[in-house]
């Protein structure tokens, strides 16, 4: 057996593969990213694997999967870039906790990896989801782990809130005490999105079919689940968004400099062992770009490449030089004005490309709820402007439906045999076809008429009954007419001493079984579907056949079924029974537009000076209608919110060149903001306390409280 403190000694670094480490709570993935063809990449293997011991032997579990991988593919990438559930890292110092960080400066060691450095899974996850579709994203990325939860809301691409919860048996009441917190702080937006590399659909349909307080949504969630190939794809999309970038011939540079130098990457030093000492907090200015967290080179956004900063200053530097080689024969005054000039157009220059700022401005808005009720007339009989016209049309649909059939009747043959007809009395008896004889409940009829002679005396002076065979079969189906012989049946209502049946031999024949038929309840539910699938008809095919602004009045829709045809008639022996119909189907819509501005005329009473509803935060639902000749009354609950009249051009104006604090001032006293959040980038530090002067390089975000 191995020893488990001697691992593998990893071989010379595959050019072109990396290898991906995805770490959480319990269990983790190991995937190789190669790059092939056009500069891409791709994941040539990977592997999950669960922690025999926690972390106490992540390097142990590490070491026997990639002796594996490497045994199978003859690679051995040293390379390394970590991808970390949120919750393993401190949300204040944004470094990985402690704990785990030793474990993972352990690992790197012992296996003689070079880590490059790690990122949170939510934000790869955002990266994706973005780039697939086209558009800042704004939802609520839940994080499943196995005891912890990583709650992320995101407005416009942007990071609002972020949060880790314990996890218990019940999604919903880990959420609860999270979304209060949220909800006092910004609207929760109704787009869910959670990711584990399990199964969620119990969460998913817990989150669904939840009874949610009006003050959490403004409309009802959707929640998305992400497969574990998504996740995956999105540490590959992030991944090769950054080797792809111009910065990476630098940071390749860089993590050269940090071999040779012995400097940390990710808090780990290469080639030593694990300081006992305090790490030492790093900083840009102290320390090259792949020694910060792959956050750093990732999530690079507004900010000025260090690569490009010291090429610029280069530049300056030999033209400055340039310059006082130049002026060296000039007067002594005329070299502080070329400083002052220079310095001066350095500042200007710094101000208007590289000082930028990100500014979202929270303002009340006013909760609407009401009942109203709303005219409606077909198109021409609207009496005004605040009556809805109707348009109405006919659509023809040929719609089928089946049911299995749930009849039941039994079929079989009829018991037959021959009897001994005897007669005691003195006169002939005859015995028409279809009288009935009977032997222990069960009743047979004479297939024939049949004559007996009368009875006599014997010599030894014994009465002799008249005696004639004569064919029977039994009234009833089924095998227990199949008596055998000896059987003694009585004839008609006439006592045995008057008239007597025998069988002389076994009856036969008699069968019965069970068979499935279509019954009339069968034939109804079949009609009753073909109904339903009428109205789906009107609420699923047709709304998609309408332009978006149309909306249909379900209320308001009629069908009726023509040349109904069934595939089989009431009785008859079948597993199913196929309904066939031509449906007429009259429907009436309207502008939704046009509803909107009904709404808002009914609402404009309610609403305060200075606000204005918003038709995108507006959900109204048609309770009922009450119809009479040619008119109808719509009565309708509307949820709406009323928005503040927000001059976002003068207020970007009077941002210009505000130190930040009184900013916080200025929206509230003079917009009566709730308040703001405030994301400055300058070069000079000490800027950061002030707003760009141009009016470009703020981005302004107004949200809605």
């Amino acid at each position: 057996m191995k020893n488990p403190l001697e691992f593998f000694s990893r071989g010379v670094q595959e050019e072109g593969t990396y290898l991906g480490l995805f770490l959480k709570e319990s269990e983790g993935m190991l995937f190789y990213i190669s790059q092939v063809g056009g500069g891409s990449f791709k994941i040539t293997k990977r592997e999950k694997f669960t922690f025999t011991d926690g972390w106490e032997k992540l390097t142990e579990d590490v070491d026997e999967v990639l002796n594996r991988l490497e045994t199978t593919t003859g690679k051995s990438p040293q390379k390394t870039v970590f991808f970390i559930y949120s919750h393993l890292v401190d949300p204040v110092t944004k470094d990985i906790k402690r704990p785990y960080l030793q474990k993972i400066k352990q690992l790197v060691k012992n296996l003689e990896l070079k880590p490059l450095g790690f990122i949170e899974c939510h934000e790869a996850i955002l990266d994706y989801l973005q780039q697939k579709e086209k558009m800042p994203l704004t939802t609520v990325l839940i994080e499943f782990d196995k005891t912890a939860l990583g709650i992320f809301v995101y407005t416009t691409g942007r990071l609002i809130f972020s949060e880790t919860a314990p996890r218990t048996d019940s999604i919903i009441a880990d959420l609860l005490p999270v979304f209060e917190q949220i909800k006092t702080q910004t609207v929760i937006p109704p787009r869910i999105i959670l990711y584990n590399s399990k199964d969620l659909d119990p969460e998913s349909t817990s989150i669904l079919t939840h009874q949610w307080g009006k003050d959490f949504f403004i409309q009802l969630p959707k929640v998305q689940v992400l497969k574990e190939h998504e996740v995956v794809e999105s540490f590959l999309n992030i991944f090769s968004g950054q080797m792809t970038s111009p910065k990476q011939a630098d940071m390749e540079a860089q993590g050269q400099h940090i071999k040779e130098t012995g400097e940390e990457v990710m808090g780990f030093v290469i080639g030593d062992d694990v300081k006992k000492e305090p790490p030492k907090q790093a900083t840009t200015d102290d320390m090259p770009a792949p020694a910060a967290k792959l956050k750093e080179p990732f999530s690079f956004l507004g900010r000025v490449p260090f690569s490009f900063l010291s090429r610029f200053l280069a530049i300056c530097k030999k033209a400055v030089s340039g310059l006082i080689s130049q002026v060296k024969s000039l007067p002594f005054p005329v070299l502080p004005a070329i400083g002052v000039v220079f310095i001066l157009g350095a500042l200007f220059f710094m101000e208007y490309f590289f000082h930028t700022a990100k500014v979202r401005v929270f303002f009340p808005s006013q909760k609407l709820e009401k009942s109203l009720r709303i005219q409606a007339a077909a198109a021409g009989g609207a009496g005004s402007v605040d009556t809805l016209s109707l348009q109405v049309a006919t659509e023809a649909a040929n719609l089928s439906e089946s049911k299995s059939a749930s009849g039941k009747k039994s079929v079989g043959e009829k018991a037959k045999g021959t009897v001994a007809m005897l007669n005691y009395q003195a006169t002939t008896k005859t015995f028409s076809k279809g009288t009935t004889i009977q032997a222990q409940s069960l009743k047979f009829v004479l297939t024939d008429d049949v004559t007996v002679a009368s009875s006599s005396v014997s010599p030894d002076l014994n009465l002799q009954p008249g005696k004639s065979n004569a064919g029977v079969v039994a009234d009833q189906i089924g095998p227990e007419s199949n008596l055998p012989k000896g059987q003694r049946f009585q004839v008609g209502d006439s006592p045995q001493t008057l008239y007597l049946a025998v069988n002389e031999n076994a009856f036969s024949g008699g069968s019965k079984k069970d068979i499935q038929i279509v019954s009339q309840e069968d034939v109804a539910d079949v009609k009753n579907k073909l109904l339903a699938k009428a109205k789906n008809y009107v609420d699923n095919q047709l709304n998609t056949k309408l332009p978006k602004e149309q909306k249909i009045l379900p209320q308001l829709s009629d069908f009726n079924l023509s040349k109904l045809t069934y595939s089989k008639e009431v009785g008859d022996e079948a597993a199913g029974v196929e309904g066939k119909s031509q449906a007429a189907i009259t429907y009436f819509t309207y502008r939704q537009q046009e509803f909107l501005e009904i709404l808002d005329r009914q609402l404009a009473g309610d609403v305060k000076a200075g606000f204005h509803i918003s038709d995108q935060a507006t959900n109204y639902k048609i309770k009922s209608i009450e119809q009479s000749p040619k008119q109808y009354l719509l009565i309708v609950e509307v949820q709406t919110k009323a928005l503040g009249d927000i001059n976002t051009n003068e207020l970007l104006v009077k941002m210009r060149g505000k130190r930040s604090d009184s900013l916080q001032e200025m929206v509230k006293n003079d917009y009566h903001a709730a308040g703001l959040d405030l994301e400055v980038s300058h070069p000079i530090p000490w800027l950061k306390n002030w707003l760009p002067l141009f009016k470009k390089n703020i981005t302004l975000d107004i949200s809605y409280l």
